[in-house]
């Protein structure tokens, strides 16, 4: 186990070091103590990452290009995909965590997904990402939910893609093409990979599929949003964050945010439910039609 080599890279660490303080004018105790220490250093943060990709919370991002070969990205590259690519993961799990887009991002939200930068790994240019993967009383975890729904938004073809970004916000999604943009604007590929234990989700942005995300996200305008009611039967419940109603011979498709799943939770299938739900109408300039897209925002007693 990964523990134990880093128990016995410890333990020569402080036997070669204390040799080295014994005899000070032996090169090869100073050496050797600080090849273990390094070797201690790099194994702890295997351990981390092993720890981290157990509980599903790492998220590892490989960039390739002519200024990877040596498996280093410039200092401006980085800044410039990974700030907005930050951003685009708090302002996501602010819209999922309540349902609402907001221009700045609570530090209660940026504190339950906790993301930091976990280490690099070897080939091309690859940077470890992790957080906070813990479940909250309801028994969601927040980091989860915002990175399937970023692999959903990633991944998303044209008829899912106003969903998608229904899903995470018009803030986070901007904030997704902007990291794209800079990542092919420096001449870069991205492979993105969630590494969690059971269905592991990726991502893998070629040059042309990063022009493909980034010209839906560029290509879909602000939606008009307004409120409204919706009566009828439902019909189908999901833990990932939908509902379906009937509605005569029609079934929508409700999304609701982490905050109202007690509310969801109380309602039956089946039965008729009036739901008071925020919708936003987006224009699908391929298909040459209005998309509606319906989000929670409470249950109105029948």
């Amino acid at each position: 186990m990964t523990w134990r080599h880093t128990n016995y890279f410890s333990e020569q660490a402080k036997l070669w070091q204390l040799h080295a303080e014994q005899q000070p004018n032996s090169r090869g105790a100073a050496f050797y103590a600080a090849a273990f220490a390094g070797y201690e250093g790099a194994s702890r943060v295997d351990d981390a990452l092993s720890s981290a990709q157990d509980a599903g919370e790492l998220l590892d991002l490989r960039f390739t290009g002519p200024r990877t070969e040596r498996g280093t990205l410039p200092m401006g590259h980085f800044l410039d995909i990974m700030t907005p690519l930050n951003r685009a993961f708090n302002h996501a799990a602010y819209r999922l965590r309540g349902g609402k887009v907001a221009n700045r991002v609570n530090l209660d939200i940026k504190d339950e997904i906790a993301l930091q930068m976990a280490g690099t790994g070897y080939g091309s240019a690859r940077v470890f990402v992790t957080g906070d993967a813990r479940e909250d009383l309801t028994g969601i975890s927040l980091l989860g939910e915002t990175f399937k729904q970023t692999f959903q938004l990633l991944n998303a073809k044209s008829d899912a893609f106003f969903d998608a970004v229904n899903a995470v916000g018009g803030t986070a999604a901007r904030h997704f093409g902007q990291a794209l943009h800079h990542t092919q604007r420096h001449g870069l590929a991205a492979e993105f990979n969630w590494l969690r234990p059971n269905e592991p989700l990726s991502w893998n942005g070629t040059t042309s599929e990063i022009s493909r995300v980034c010209s839906l996200i560029e290509g879909s305008t602000e939606p008009e949003i307004f409120e409204e009611i919706l009566i009828g039967h439902v019909s189908a419940m999901a833990e990932t964050g939908n509902l379906q109603l009937r509605i005569g011979q029609d079934r929508t498709k409700v999304r609701f945010p982490i905050t109202l799943i007690d509310q969801v939770q109380r309602l039956a299938l089946g039965k008729d439910a009036k739901l008071r739900v925020q919708t936003a109408r987006y224009w699908d300039a391929v298909l040459q039609k209005d998309v509606l897209k319906h989000t929670l925002i409470g249950v109105d007693a029948s």
